[in-house]
């Protein structure tokens, strides 16, 4: 932890419990961390605002404000916010101008409330800047930074190419101005210390993997379970891999005769992997859902499947690289084991653990680990088992445990 404990500076909460401190969160809604967090500490702080801010592509109308007090909600009103169609390229430019108007939008909401907040905790480095900003002008004390993800260069020159250098720089800033930074995954400080020539002695840091709350823990019964399905969660775009699994279908019919595939999301890769599906003649193998809104129906269609699917591309531009997608958690949550591919780091832990088999970007492994887990009554359960269990680790109740310690320590 870079001698965090020795290093960091006593200030007026320690020694005090969380309950008698006021936080602010600042994140995207739906896309992001940010619901997790406020579930979890609305009722173990004394105050808790929530800045919820949207994404632009995002559904209308998600952006909010919320107060608590003890636990209970005391005020709530919507944000401004913008809503942009299409994948036109010009979009990314016009997130500087949407989020100047996000930035205003959110600290006239701060004003709104008026609290002074003892902690700040900033999901991503847009909503972190915005911490650091109240900082100064003395609306929070300290302000930690929660790092999702670090994305790497396109492979080929893309506006993205400028502006990924520039949020590297961003991330570099708000490290050295926050007073903890929580990274996602170990793969973040690997990547400011190979990218950006960024020591990892240079700031305080300890891991915050993904979580998530208790109540979405599932584990069916076996016979509730559909052994022939396969399912898949998440955007559908060019690394998530879905091409591989349509090339693998025609050699795993052959030992799995009834076997399918269930897709729940959108994407821009969608429409191409659906013409690839039907010149294939698949078409009555993939079951497209869509993009489903209502969580508990998506916890329902994976928990009644058999293996969850994250066979992400291993290209060096592939933003997963350096992240902790929910997906692989997810499925565990619903108790079901899966294949991944080495891509992110927890694809080697969840090999480690027998929650599923890690595998490279190939057809003929992903085949055999397919049927290595649907073959055999007994190893099947006990890969279900291994699923539920690596999930228990990762409740946000057993993670953040630890995490607190640090808040009252810094």
């Amino acid at each position: 932890m870079s001698g965090l404990v020795s290093r960091l500076v006593s200030l007026r909460v320690n020694n005090m419990g969380l309950d008698k401190l006021n936080f602010l969160i600042a994140g995207q809604l739906k896309t992001s961390r940010t619901e997790t967090i406020e579930n979890y500490y609305r009722d173990k702080v004394n105050c808790l605002g929530v800045i919820g801010i949207s994404n632009p592509y995002a559904v209308k109308g998600l952006a909010r404000c919320t107060l608590y007090e003890k636990g209970k909600k005391i005020n709530e009103f919507p944000l401004k916010s913008i809503h942009l169609k299409g994948t036109h390229w010009f979009n990314q430019i016009l997130m500087i101008p949407i989020f100047s108007l996000y930035l205003i939008g959110m600290l006239k909401a701060v004003f709104k409330l008026k609290r002074k907040f003892d902690v700040f905790i900033g999901v991503a480095c847009f909503s972190t800047l915005f911490g650091i900003l109240l900082k100064k002008i003395g609306l929070v004390d300290k302000v930690i930074y929660y790092t999702l993800d670090y994305y790497p260069l396109p492979r080929k020159w893309h506006i993205n190419t400028i502006i990924n250098k520039i949020i590297w720089h961003l991330d570099k800033y708000c490290c050295k101005r926050v007073s903890l930074v929580w990274n996602i995954s170990p793969r973040i400080i690997e990547a400011r210390e190979k990218l950006m020539n960024f020591s990892r002695e240079e700031y305080n840091y300890v891991p915050v993997p993904l979580t998530y709350g208790e109540e979405l823990l599932r584990y069916k019964k076996r016979e509730e379970i559909d052994e022939d399905t396969l399912v898949f969660v998440g955007t559908i775009s060019q690394n998530q891999g879905l091409e591989m699994v349509i090339e693998a279908m025609p050699q795993l019919i052959k030992r799995k005769p009834r076997l399918k595939v269930e897709i729940i999301g959108r994407g821009p890769s969608q429409e191409t992997i659906k013409k690839i599906i039907k010149e294939k003649g698949l078409q009555d193998r993939f079951v497209f859902h869509g993009f489903v809104e209502d969580e508990e129906e998506v916890l329902s269609i994976i928990s009644r499947c058999a293996v969850g699917l994250c066979t992400w591309t291993d290209d060096v531009d592939n933003n997963a690289i350096y992240a902790d997608p929910g997906k692989p958690k997810l499925y565990a949550f619903c108790g079901i084991p899966m294949v991944i591919t080495n891509v992110t780091a927890v694809a080697e832990e969840i090999h480690k653990t027998k929650a599923g088999i890690a595998i490279d970007y190939d057809k003929s492994q992903f085949v055999d680990a397919v049927l290595k887990i649907l073959d055999g009554e007994n190893s099947f359960e006990q890969y279900r088992q291994n699923s539920y269990a690596f999930a228990k680790r990762y409740t946000t109740e057993a993670v953040f445990e630890n995490v607190n310690q640090t808040i009252l320590d810094f």
